[in-house]
């Protein structure tokens, strides 16, 4: 685990690291062939410069009415040679000023590519540093001894789930003894009837937070994936990322919680124990109201209840619908959807059951069943709700292992760095086409605008 991202990072910063070494390089020897160019340009031009004062005198030489007819001859010679010399220094100066402008755009290309590499340096050092503190702290939780903690208190969540636990006599307290003292509480402070209305009606919320939870993340997906697809290699990326640090909350609740979640629970059992006793008042009065399983006010409020959760889902359906309609055509009307009004159809019946359910508990039943639970102090509920969380906590430390988390989050480390490297060559591309591109532009406007120069000094023979 991390390994993989970290050899990745780590690759990438040397890789950039040479990129701007190389460009380093590339720009010292261009900015030198610049200044050779430049002087061989320069001189050309002093040449030239020096040619045309000749040209200039032997015309003036040639206007003079004393010259012999020798004199003319050789003057005409003189100045037909300083023109032959004149048009090949035009053709030379016209491939130096085109060198000199290639000499100046690698020095620009070089120059950009320092910039750019630089900069990616800097992120690649970053990520680097990102991937070893995550190596860092991956190694720390999955460490023999962290495991060898775990272990211990998995096998006793185990032990005390299967009512076979093993009590160490050197050891203050007795898990097995505390969470039966606890059961025992439970069973004789709540009526059964009472109980299990209670437990149900909470079951019934808790699967519906669940369900809202699952389509939140499910939309979430979703919106990752659609945001994926529509923004390409960036786009993957984040959607990795976000995978990558929900396998690391995984693990990193496994190993960090684990061990004080078991004993959290065993202090919430202890705490059942350690509460009031109920006094004969309090019992008296549980009993004075209680009611059948099957009385009427028990039987409308479960399905009561029952009708209510099945809307509540509904709902989050029909949210959930509506989410991935938007994400998928964000310029269409979502409720014109045809999965949102399937989902829509539906919730209106479960209303309809809901109405029937509502009109069924009358005020009379609902008064008999808050009697009754009212009768109930409140520090037993709350006993009732720390049982139930303790027992919770007691299965998810005896069934949860590090295999799966471990495989989840290299699984995702490797789908994040396929992804980077996806990204980053995609990058590096893009940044060589647009180079590329900017060069060949420049260097074909300038051959634009020089063409006629260059075409006349072809025709007479310049070069």
């Amino acid at each position: 685990m991390t390994a993989i991202l970290t050899n990745y990072a780590t690759e990438k910063r040397d890789n950039y690291l040479s990129l701007k070494d190389g460009a380093q390089i590339n720009f010292n020897i261009a900015s030198d062939t610049l200044l050779t160019v430049t002087d061989n340009y320069e001189t050309l031009v002093a040449d030239a410069a020096a040619l045309d004062n000749e040209i200039a005198d032997l015309r003036q030489q040639l206007s003079a009415s004393s010259n012999m007819p020798a004199d003319i001859s050789q003057l005409n010679e003189d100045l037909r040679n300083a023109l032959i010399a004149k048009y090949h220094l035009v053709g030379a100066l016209a491939d130096a000023q085109e060198r000199l402008h290639s000499a100046n755009l690698d020095v620009d290309h070089y120059q950009q590519d320092m910039i750019v590499f630089d900069k990616a340096l800097t992120l690649a050092e970053a990520e680097l540093a990102t991937a070893e503190t995550m190596a860092a702290r991956h190694t720390e939780w999955t460490s023999v001894d962290v495991e060898n903690e775990i272990t211990i208190v998995r096998d006793n969540a185990t032990a005390l789930l299967a009512d076979n636990f093993v009590a160490d006599p050197e050891e203050a307290i007795n898990p097995a003894e505390i969470l039966s003292q606890a059961t025992a509480r439970i069973e004789a402070d709540i009526p059964e009837v009472l109980r299990h209305h209670g437990e149900a009606r909470a079951t019934l919320v808790t699967d519906n937070m669940s369900a809202s939870l699952a389509a939140k993340n499910s939309a979430l997906n979703h919106s990752l994936t659609q945001v994926a697809s529509h923004t390409g290699n960036h786009g993957l990326v984040i959607q990795r990322w976000a995978e990558l640090e929900s396998a690391e909350k995984s693990l990193k609740h496994y190993a960090l919680t684990t061990v004080r979640q078991y004993h959290t629970a065993i202090e919430l059992l202890q705490g059942i124990v350690d509460s009031s006793v109920l006094g004969d008042i309090n019992n008296d009065a549980i009993h004075a109201a209680a009611l059948a399983v099957d009385d009427d006010a028990v039987t409308t409020e479960v399905a009561l209840h029952q009708a209510r959760a099945a809307v509540d889902a509904k709902k989050i359906d029909v949210d959930t619908a509506i989410i991935h309609a938007v994400v998928n055509d964000v310029n269409a009307d979502p409720h014109v959807d045809a999965d949102v009004q399937a989902r829509q159809a539906e919730l209106a019946v479960l209303e309809g059951d809901l109405l029937i359910a509502e009109t069924a508990h009358t005020q009379k039943l609902s008064t008999a069943m808050d009697l009754w639970e009212a009768s109930v102090p409140d520090y037993i509920w709350n006993n009732l709700h720390a049982y139930h969380q303790a027992l919770d906590v007691l299965n998810d430390v005896s069934t949860t292992v590090a295999g799966p988390l471990n495989t989840a989050l290299t699984e995702a480390e490797n789908a994040l760095v396929t992804a980077m490297r996806a990204a980053d060559d995609h990058q590096r591309l893009s940044h060589y086409l647009t180079s590329v591109t900017q060069v060949l532009t420049e260097e074909y406007d300038y051959l634009l605008s020089a063409n006629r120069s260059i075409t006349l000094s072809a025709l007479r023979g310049d070069f």
